[in-house]
C-alpha cells in the first residue's frame, strides 16, 4: 500500500522483530506474489529449496514425495520467520513506512468516515490517538484488534498435546546424504518426529540447522481459552529427551545430535473467526485463524491474506471502486473458504500423523508405501502443500469465463519469455510476471496470437483505444511474431503494451490462457482480467467489435471510471 502512496501506520508492541526461527516455510504461490511484489531478489539467495517429503518408521525408510509442479518455484522454500519479517521490513522502508515498535493497542472506535485508534508507547504513561479510514488486526491468536471488538468469535477447540521443538546442530555421515533438501517425517511407536532443514538467516551457505519437532505430553484443556502458539514455561532436560528421540527414531543412520540453538514448547489450536470483517476493522493472519503446523501453511495463509486485503482497500482509498461495500466484503467471502479448506487438511494430516492408535499408526503406514509406489500421487500431495493448485472458488467479483479458455478464479501461472515488439538499444524479452512486477493495477491481456495459417484478428488498436479510458488497467497485447499490426495505436507507454510470441511451446500465454485449442480458421482474440494478485476474474472469446464491449462491461461494473 505504501508503494500506491497510502499512509500506513504500522505498529508492533514488540521491541522488534523476533531473533527466533519460529515458521519456517514460504510456499511456491507465496513466492509467485511476492516475486511480483519485487521482494524475490532478497528472499532467494536467503531460502533452502525443499525437494519433497521422507517418510520413515522405526529407523526404515519408507520413501519420498517429490515436490515440482507447473510454477517457477517447483519446491517448498525454508527461511526463519525473523528473515521473513527482516527482509518485509526493509523493503517497507524503502517506501518511505516505518514500524512503531513497543506500541500497544488500547481501545479504539468506528465512525461513519473512520476509525480513532487509542494507542500507547511501553514506557509512556500518556496514550495518544491516531484517526485512520481504516484499521487492520494482523497481531496473532490474541490479537487486541478481535478481543477489543465486543462478540468476534473466534470459534475452535484446542489440541490436547503439547509439542516441543529444537533447533538443532546434526553430526554423522547420513546428515547430508539423507535428510538435507527434504523435510523428514519419522514414524516410531512412541510417537513421530520430524526434522527440518534451513538455513540460518544471513549466514554462510555451508552453516546448515536443523528444527526437531515431537510431540510431548498431554495437558489439560479449556475450550474456551486460546492454547495457541510458543510458550516461555520450562525447557528443562529438553534437550536430552530430544537427543534419546533422535537416537530411537533413525534406527541405524549415522546422525547425531549436537548443540542447540533454541528450544521451546508449544500448544496447537484450531480456531476461526465468522467474518474477516466489521465495518472498517479487518482481521489477518493468526487473528482470524489458527491450525496445525502440518504443511507449514499458516504464515503463507498469512502473507495471503494481507496481499488480498491490500489491493482491495488501495482501490477503495484511491476511490477507483465501483462498488467499495462489496470489494471489501469479498475479503471474507474469498479467503474464509480458503483458511477453512488448509485447517480441514492440516486437521486431517495431524490427527493421521499423530495418532495414538496402533492400528491406525499400522494402517497409516501401510498406506504410505502404497502411495509412494506411484509417482504421482504423492507428488500431488507435495504440490498441494506448496499451493500450486490453490484457486479462489466463489467470489462477486468473479465474470464471465468463455469454455475452454482459462476459469475465472485461477491463478494466472508465468509463461515462456514475450519479446518487446519495440526494440531500441537492445531486445527485451520477458516472462509475463516479470513485465508486471511492481505492477498494482487490474491487468487486461488481449492476446491475439495464431497459426500463420489463419487470419489474424485485427481489434488490436481498437482494444487500446478503449481501454486507454481506464487509467487503473494496465493492458497488455500479445501477438504472433510473424504478424505485423498495421499502424498500431500509439501512446507514451505503448513499448511497454506490445509484446510477440513465438513458438506455441508448453508454457506459452497462448496456451496458459487456453487459446490454442479455440483458433480456427479465423482468430479470435483471448481478452483476460487479471486481478492485482494475478488470479483471473474473466475470460472471454472476442471476435468482434460488439465482444469487445461485452468484455469491458466487467471493468465498468467493478471500477469507478468515466468512459469518455
Amino acid at each position: 500500500m505504501t508503494i500506491k502512496g497510502h499512509s500506513v501506520y504500522l505498529l508492533d508492541r514488540k521491541s522488534g522483530n523476533s531473533t527466533e526461527s519460529r515458521a519456517l516455510a514460504i510456499s511456491s504461490r507465496s513466492l509467485e506474489l511476492m516475486a511480483v511484489d519485487g521482494l524475490l531478489a532478497p528472499l532467494i539467495s536467503e531460502i533452502l529449496p525443499i525437494h519433497g517429503m521422507q517418510f520413515f518408521s522405526n529407523g526404515n525408510f519408507l520413501g519420498q514425495a517429490n515436490a515440482g509442479g507447473d510454477t517457477e518455484f517447483p519446491h517448498y522454500s525454508l527461511i526463519p520467520q525473523f528473515g521473513t519479517e527482516h527482509i518485509i521490513e526493509n523493503q517497507f522502508n524503502k517506501k518511505g513506512g516505518k514500524v512503531h515498535w513497543n506500541t500497544q493497542l488500547v481501545s479504539y472506535v468506528q465512525h461513519s468516515t473512520g476509525v480513532e485508534v487509542v494507542l500507547q508507547t511501553e514506557g509512556e504513561p500518556d496514550t495518544f490517538t491516531v484517526k485512520s479510514s481504516y484499521l487492520v488486526g494482523a497481531d496473532g491468536v490474541r490479537s487486541a484488534v478481535r478481543q477489543s471488538t465486543k462478540d468476534w468469535p473466534y470459534d475452535g477447540v484446542p489440541i490436547k498435546k503439547r509439542f516441543t521443538m529444537a533447533d538443532v546442530v546434526l553430526t554423522g555421515k547420513d546428515v547430508d546424504s539423507r535428510l538435507m533438501n527434504h523435510l523428514n517425517v519419522f514414524f516410531h511407536h512412541d510417537g513421530p518426529m520430524m526434522i527440518i532443514p534451513y538455513k540460518p538467516f544471513g549466514a554462510e551457505s555451508h552453516v546448515k540447522l536443523f528444527r526437531v519437532l515431537r510431540e510431548g505430553e498431554d495437558v489439560k484443556v479449556n475450550s474456551s481459552e486460546i492454547m495457541h502458539g510458543f510458550e516461555n514455561g520450562s525447557t528443562e532436560n529438553i534437550l536430552e529427551l530430544f537427543k534419546k528421540a533422535i537416537t530411537q527414531r533413525v534406527g541405524s543412520l549415522d546422525i547425531q545430535m549436537g548443540e542447540a540453538v533454541w528450544t521451546s514448547n508449544f500448544r496447537i489450536s484450531e480456531r476461526i473467526v465468522d467474518t474477516y470483517r466489521r465495518g472498517r476493522v479487518f482481521l489477518a493472519g493468526d487473528a482470524a485463524h489458527c491450525h496445525s503446523p502440518a504443511g507449514g501453511q499458516g504464515m503463507n495463509l498469512g502473507l495471503q491474506d494481507a496481499k488480498d486485503l491490500a489491493w482491495k482497500l488501495s482501490l477503495v482509498l484511491s476511490g477507483h471502486s465501483r462498488d467499495p461495500e462489496m470489494l471489501l466484503d469479498s475479503y471474507t467471502l474469498e479467503r474464509k473458504p480458503i483458511a477453512e479448506m488448509i485447517m480441514k487438511n492440516a486437521s486431517r494430516g495431524f490427527s493421521i500423523a499423530f495418532s495414538d492408535s496402533w492400528i491406525i499408526k499400522t494402517i497409516r503406514n501401510m498406506v504410505i508405501r502404497f502411495m509412494l509406489s506411484f509417482t504421482s500421487i504423492p507428488g500431488s500431495t507435495v504440490q498441494n502443500i506448496q499451493q500450486i493448485y490453490l484457486r479462489i472458488k466463489d467470489s462477486p467479483l468473479h465474470g464471465v469465463s468463455t469454455p475452454g479458455l482459462i476459469t475465472v478464479g485461477e491463478f494466472m501461472k508465468n509463461t515462456s519469455p514475450l519479446c518487446r515488439r519495440t526494440v531500441k538499444d537492445t531486445v527485451v524479452s520477458k516472462p509475463l510476471h516479470s513485465i508486471l512486477e511492481g505492477n498494482s493495477k487490474f491487468v487486461v491481456l488481449w492476446i491475439s496470437t495464431c497459426p500463420i495459417a489463419c487470419k489474424p484478428n485485427d481489434l488490436a488498436n481498437d482494444f487500446l483505444k478503449k481501454v486507454s479510458n481506464y487509467p487503473n488497467v494496465c493492458p497488455l497485447v500479445v501477438t504472433s511474431a510473424w504478424n505485423t499490426p498495421v499502424e498500431p495505436h500509439r501512446s507514451s507507454e505503448s513499448d511497454d503494451i506490445w509484446w510477440k510470441e513465438g513458438s506455441l511451446e508448453d508454457r506459452c500465454i497462448t496456451k496458459r490462457v487456453g487459446l490454442d485449442s479455440l483458433i480456427k480458421k479465423t482468430a479470435g482474440v483471448a481478452m483476460i482480467v487479471l486481478r492485482p494478485d494475478l488470479y483471473v476474474a474473466q475470460s472471454m472469446l472476442i471476435n468482434t467489435i460488439e465482444d469487445m464491449e461485452k468484455g469491458f462491461n466487467y471493468l465498468n461494473n467493478i471500477l469507478n471510471i468515466s468512459i469518455q
